[in-house]
């Protein structure tokens, strides 16, 4: 079974048409993952979790799409260097999470919104729903982050004291990493999902076929 099939009424904007398509978006995200991550200076703010979520709606292979977060982890930390293992588990779980965010809530979609339809206004109606649910899943997926990574910053490294006090510090201190893991994640997730529905809506368009104008 495949957890990244769309629904039977799913309108097919967020997903893509093909295998090649899929491929090429894949390489896209990652891409723009590792640049993200390579290029940008403050710290959390990334598109690698924006990446992974939209790779989740798009791709329809779950394996492909989990393939954006875990390659492009992958990639940076062979540029930039490993760190503590417990630490880099977590940080690995908890990219790859947010690829069945979209799948899980497209069920959800489908029961409370039925009447959205694959025309006019319930189309639109139907995207503007779903992106405000990725943007959720976003805000949740940067809180789930910053949850067990702090959790495993004070157990599985030395950095803090074994006590509740160090683990009242261990999540102060990345309360900044979290007001910016939000920011990054609501911002890369809207401007890549902006330019994947302005292409499939642009790829929608019915083109006629030109008549050359030379003289009969």
């Amino acid at each position: 079974m495949n957890p990244l099939k769309p629904s039977s009424r799913s309108l097919g904007w967020w997903q893509s048409s093909g295998q090649f398509e899929s491929l090429a978006v894949a390489a896209i995200l990652i891409i723009a993952s590792i640049a993200g991550r390579l290029l940008l200076d403050q710290p959390n703010f990334k598109p690698s979790m924006a990446a992974a979520i939209l790779a989740g709606a798009i791709l329809g292979n779950w394996r492909l799409a989990l393939s954006v977060p875990l390659v492009s982890a992958l990639v940076t930390d062979v540029v930039l260097g490993f760190y503590e293992g417990p630490l880099m588990v977590a940080v690995y779980v908890c990219l790859a999470l947010p690829v069945f965010w979209h799948p899980w809530i497209q069920p959800l979609v489908d029961r409370c919104f039925p009447n959205c339809r694959n025309n006019g206004i319930g189309t639109v109606r139907r995207m503007a729903i779903e992106l405000g649910l990725l943007n959720v899943g976003a805000f949740l997926a940067a809180i789930l982050f910053f949850l067990i990574t702090s959790f495993v910053v004070w157990s599985g490294t030395p950095w803090y004291p074994s006590s509740f006090a160090g683990l009242g510090q261990a999540y102060w201190n990345a309360v900044p990493f979290l007001r910016w893991m939000i920011q990054g994640n609501v911002l890369f997730l809207n401007a890549l999902a902006v330019a994947w529905l302005s292409y499939r809506a642009v790829a929608a368009l019915p083109i006629k076929n030109a008549q050359p104008a030379l003289p009969q």
